[in-house]
């Protein structure tokens, strides 16, 4: 899955998300392991598909305390995780990547932004729409806990659903994959 795609879905959860909780605060978990030329190999992203998705979030105007994890392609993380630091701050950074210990880790451009790689985007757009309206079928009910008030969203099912091959790829496959990733629960916690 490329920006093009993924941004999109990620935005239509989020906005969903936004209809149904008015959280008072929001923690966004940057996992890096959705760029491409990460080992995970699950997206083919560039850091701004993950700038875009933040973007979306800070226009909420919330108090918003945003992590990183994940990335397993050390070079593509610290790109990102810069860029998306630089956009929290309201910064443009430089392309060329400073001279530093590791500079050689960001060849063979030594530049900022990351590519596409060759992986196969195995998504058609009728699969994504399926996927999103199953996310959108599970329902978002927040509930409060006895000693927190806090109520919040777990979109990382529905995110980790986006990623699953279609169900044209092999039937048994993608039962066996939404049971172990708990697709039928989109649910929210504290």
């Amino acid at each position: 899955m490329r920006n093009e795609e993924f941004v999109p879905l990620v935005c239509r959860v989020l906005h969903k998300v936004q209809e149904v909780i008015v959280p008072p605060v929001m923690a966004c978990l940057c996992g890096a392991d959705g760029l491409s030329g990460d080992p995970m190999d699950s997206f083919n992203l560039t850091y701004t598909a993950y700038s875009r998705c933040l973007q979306f979030l800070i226009q909420w105007k919330l108090p918003t305390l945003v992590l990183g994890r994940g990335g397993y392609h050390n070079a593509n993380t610290a790109r990102c995780w810069a860029h998306l630091t630089a956009v929290i701050c309201g910064r443009k950074l430089p392309q060329d990547v400073p001279d530093l210990k590791y500079f050689m880790a960001y060849g063979p451009d030594y530049e900022l932004p990351i590519s596409y790689g060759n992986r196969k985007n195995m998504n058609t757009k009728e699969s994504l729409e399926k996927k999103i309206q199953h996310c959108y079928s599970q329902g978002y009910t927040p509930y409060r806990s006895s000693d927190q008030e806090m109520v919040g969203f777990h979109a990382q099912d529905c995110i980790d659903f986006l990623a699953l091959p279609s169900k044209q790829s092999g039937e048994e496959k993608y039962e066996e994959e939404s049971e172990q990733y708990g697709l039928n629960k989109c649910a929210c916690y504290h």
